[in-house]
């Protein structure tokens, strides 16, 4: 079975940013179709958002727009209608709705707030060092 995954933010960045990544490996298996990448497009404003920081000019322009594009042609795009309120940090939620709603079986975060959550439902929350092991086995 394929998995079905969300990737927070920070971890959609830094695959972006670092090609040697562990969050870049598991973007090139979304990419190459070897798991599901489930998208909402929310989070890909908030990815848009971020990667327009100035921290983030050293990622080349063109570069940015074509992974935006790649994600809107690989991924699946879910619109979330549930909504929850359990995250410390309430920009997460998000996150955890398109997961509910995508029926992702995991959320592959860098942000500690969601990995301190550890599980919501069925749903396991887990960073991405941990992701790669499990798909490894």
């Amino acid at each position: 079975m394929t998995a079905r995954v969300v990737l927070d933010t920070s971890t959609l960045v830094s695959a972006i940013g670092w090609k040697e990544s562990k969050p870049r490996q598991i973007l090139d298996k979304c990419l190459n179709k070897e798991i599901i990448l489930l998208v909402s497009y929310d989070c890909l404003n908030e990815l848009e958002g971020v990667l327009l920081r100035e921290k983030f000019d050293f990622i080349d322009k063109n570069m940015k727009k074509e992974l935006i594009c790649s994600l809107l042609e690989i991924a699946e795009i879910i619109t979330p209608v549930t909504h929850k309120e359990i995250c410390r940090d309430k920009k997460d939620n998000k996150f955890i709705e398109l997961a509910i709603d995508g029926k992702a079986d995991y959320i592959i975060a860098s942000d500690d707030d969601l990995i301190s959550l550890k599980k919501v439902e069925y749903i396991r929350i887990i960073n991405p060092s941990d992701f790669l092991k499990i798909i490894t086995e």
